[in-house]
């Protein structure tokens, strides 16, 4: 528990940095290399054991990436891969509910849980490359980490203190309903302090108020659109820690590596933001 204290007191700070002070081009490099890491960890998970074939996985995710940044060809394709997210989660949903019934399918894959590793990560890291923008402000990107955050701590305290029925025994025995609870409480609380923030961070006239981002009516239709946003980003990240618990799981792993003291790997720390980032920017521009 120390251990994973004194790594989120030094990483946190570090995070509100680089959201707000590195210009776009460190920023995008941070992000790049961050999820070159969690790629070797997720080789891991996909059942590449050797050196050379879990360098050969990064290298995939390294011409992924060039694709990405590419000016031309990066904007069809990496569109294709954020809106492809919207469905592709929802089926790991499905594998997430149903373990390990369906397990068969593609558990003992090496190439299912490649590609996986691929369309899981890489619409994240897509649209981590479009902050900065008029489009995209940072404000936007740190709310949605204050959603995933607030939600995680929730649910962590909650399942301490109350937690008795497990949510998806089978994936995840330690994560409980009254956790899962506590998480959406703590979303509603976060949209409540938002709210009394108002005076900085929203431009109301005549009643009608805004996010540089967000684009609001009235006060009450302010506050139901961010409760729908905070509801579905924080439903989104506990899918993307559940599917990370099932992908360890299959292959009998704690954690995805042991870079983070106390949290795991990158990939352990990031998980929850793989889908709830694409479904938060969906639900905020569209």
């Amino acid at each position: 528990m120390i251990k994973r204290i004194i790594t989120a007191a030094i990483l946190l700070p570090l995070v509100i940095i680089g959201i707000f002070k590195l210009p776009p081009v460190p920023f995008i490099a941070v992000s790049a290399s961050l999820f070159l890491i969690a790629s070797w960890e997720w080789s891991k998970l996909a059942g590449w054991n050797g050196w050379f074939s879990r360098l050969s996985y990064v290298l995939g995710f390294i011409l992924l990436e060039s694709l990405i940044l590419h000016p031309t060809i990066g904007a069809l394709a990496t569109l294709f891969f954020y809106h492809f997210s919207l469905i592709y989660w929802p089926l790991i949903l499905l594998l997430v509910l149903t373990f390990p019934k369906t397990e068969s399918y593609w558990g003992n894959s090496r190439f299912l849980r490649s590609i996986m590793g691929y369309l899981s990560m890489a619409p994240c890291f897509y649209l981590l490359t479009k902050f900065g923008t008029e489009q995209f402000p940072r404000e936007m990107l740190l709310l949605c980490l204050v959603f995933i955050w607030g939600a995680d701590s929730g649910a962590y305290f909650a399942g301490k203190r109350w937690g008795k029925t497990s949510l998806i025994p089978d994936v995840s025995p330690k994560k409980t309903i009254e956790g899962l609870l506590g998480a959406l409480v703590t979303g509603f609380f976060i949209v409540l302090v938002v709210f009394i923030l108002s005076e900085t961070i929203l431009v109301c006239t005549h009643g009608a108020c805004k996010l540089t981002y967000i684009k609001f009516g009235t006060a009450e239709e302010s506050f139901l659109i961010l409760m729908v946003i905070a509801l579905w980003t924080i439903l989104a990240s506990v899918l993307g820690d559940l599917a990370i618990s099932m992908f360890k799981r299959n292959v009998h792993v704690k954690d995805t590596g042991n870079i983070l003291p106390g949290h795991g790997g990158i990939l352990d720390r990031i998980d929850s933001m793989l889908p709830a980032l694409p479904l938060f920017v969906h639900f905020t521009l569209y």
